[in-house]
């Protein structure tokens, strides 16, 4: 956390990815199988009623990934205690330059195919079914992208908010 207050926050968080084993033969692969390390910068602010964030990250890529940098802009409404509105825009582009000399045509991970070029949309509307779980129904779509699941999707899910007050359980 940089700062924070009752209405306001900031925050910076570090990640790395570890490859989990998948085969990068495979076409098309779910990645280079290298590490990748990242950075996001974030901010945000609420009333009782509105909230708005806004994530700004880079991605060190590993192996022959390109790396890559975006950002992640959200906001939701409370319209009722039960009821919520989330809608969000994210979005990313490659930064650097392909990786030089010839590709093998025959090999199954070509770099220069790989573009994480991409712009979401989405919105969500979320109803509190008992404290801490929720049923959401979210419509998704890409509107533009290489490389990325082309459309429209649609998604039902229940959330959990699981988090513990420490001070309200006595310790």
């Amino acid at each position: 956390s940089l700062w924070r207050n009752p209405w306001n926050v900031g925050s910076v968080t570090g990640f790395v990815r570890f490859p989990t084993g998948y085969e990068t033969t495979d076409y098309p692969s779910l990645g280079s199988g290298a590490t990748d390390l990242g950075l996001v910068l974030g901010a945000g602010a609420s009333t009782w009623k509105y909230w708005l964030n806004l994530d700004l990250f880079f991605v060190v890529r590993g192996g022959e990934f390109r790396d890559q940098t975006g950002f992640a802009l959200a906001g939701g409404w409370n319209a009722a205690r039960r009821i919520g509105l989330r809608g969000e825009i994210r979005g990313g582009i490659p930064v650097g330059s392909l990786p030089s000399g010839p590709v093998d045509p025959d090999a199954p991970f070509d770099p220069n195919a790989v573009d994480p070029r991409q712009l979401d949309l989405a919105a969500t509307l979320s109803v509190l079914v008992v404290e801490g779980l929720s049923l959401e129904a979210e419509v998704r779509s890409t509107v533009a992208g290489e490389n990325t699941l082309p459309g429209t999707r649609f998604g039902l899910a229940l959330a959990t908010t699981p988090a513990v007050r420490l001070w309200d359980a006595g310790w």
